[in-house]
């Protein structure tokens, strides 16, 4: 980028929600950039073509009903309070002895440099997050069904969560029990209603558009193994090979591990993540759960106050770099890390 804007991300919602209001079609790249000098959008910032999938567009049309600032205000806050809310609820799931007070728990999710990244690129992330919470909270409850379609909201970028989805898929399917699959299922109708009511025509321009996407999404080089081994080597068969890995090693976990939210959740999810064919560090939210459970296994070993010195610290070096696009590579540090770390810890509670 030749200079940074504050919710990089959401001028392309907000513009493709805008479009739909109009009738157009937002994967049309002239369309869109009408729209994104109209908000302000650099006009020596070349845009890009949109590249979300249509069963999102009903979110972006909703948004797009409101003035661009104000909509952009609502939405970055409401992103935080939604990884906040996600954070707490997840840190009680996976830590019910609660070792880690709600003051220092809520420093750790808002330094978390992910979280950062999310609000300052305005991402769709924390819908993610919100999704594997909800599966996360409606499965400690029994609410099978319920949980499936809180789990649907990680379709907005399904290509990160293959290997979870694999495993979620091959579990309930060998315990004969449906009502989580069937909540997913009808959680992605619902949003193919919902975008489809928005713009029938959406669905067909996306599928014309794929094959441009898939050729500009093999050029970026971003966080996950794939992509570097890609950019880096030009092999394009490393991207489904990594998936096909792991979704594999994703199994092979959970048969060591067992079938339980603290294995999906602290194991998998990272895993899937490190596999993704495509992500940056700002969609790297999603580990916040894994994140949070690790630290509250750990932090014993320092005292508070340290470790609030330490998240700080971390926030503020991390926070020049957040913003820089091309600094990415790093990043896969982060969820190989909580792996590790992951697996160390449920071995040693398992044995």
């Amino acid at each position: 980028m030749n200079e940074f804007l504050f919710g990089y991300d959401f001028y392309y919602e907000w513009a493709a929600g805008k479009i739909l209001h109009n009738e157009g079609n937002p994967y049309n790249l002239t369309n869109l950039e009408q729209e994104l000098n109209f908000i302000g959008w650099p006009r020596e910032e070349g845009p890009q073509g949109f590249t979300h999938p249509p069963t999102n567009l009903w979110l972006y049309w909703l948004f797009a009903t409101l003035p661009f600032r104000i909509s952009l205000v609502l939405w970055v806050c409401l992103s935080g309070a939604l990884s906040l809310f996600c954070g707490v609820t997840a840190a009680a799931l996976l830590d019910p002895g609660r070792r880690i007070a709600q003051p220092l728990l809520v420093l750790a999710i808002v330094t978390f440099p992910p979280f950062l990244s999310n609000m300052t690129w305005g991402q769709v992330n924390a819908i993610l997050l919100l999704g594997i919470t909800l599966y996360a909270y409606f499965i400690q409850k029994e609410w099978r069904f319920l949980a499936g379609v809180g789990c649907s909201l990680v379709l907005f970028k399904a290509h990160l969560f293959i290997p979870f989805l694999a495993v979620i898929s091959v579990y309930e399917l060998r315990n004969l029990r449906l009502k989580v699959l069937l909540g997913i299922l009808s959680g992605l109708c619902l949003q193919i209603i919902f975008s489809y009511c928005v713009s029938p025509g959406s669905f067909q321009w996306y599928f014309e558009y794929v094959p441009s996407l898939i050729k500009e999404s093999s050029q970026i080089c971003g966080a996950t193994v794939g992509q570097m081994l890609e950019c880096e080597l030009g092999w394009s068969w490393i991207r489904p090979l990594a998936i096909i890995f792991g979704v594999g090693a994703s199994l092979l976990l959970t048969k060591a591990y067992g079938y339980s939210l603290s294995t999906l959740l602290v194991l998998i999810v990272p895993l899937s993540i490190v596999v993704a064919p495509y992500a940056w560090n700002h969609a790297f939210l999603v580990l916040l759960p894994s994140y949070l459970y690790i630290l509250a296994i750990r932090y014993s070993r320092v005292s508070e106050r340290i470790l609030m010195y330490v998240l700080v610290g971390i926030a503020l070096i991390t926070l020049p770099i957040i913003i820089n696009a091309r600094f990415q590579y790093p990043w896969i540090a982060l969820p190989l890390t909580l792996l590790m770390l992951g697996m160390r810890i449920l071995r040693s509670e398992n044995s």
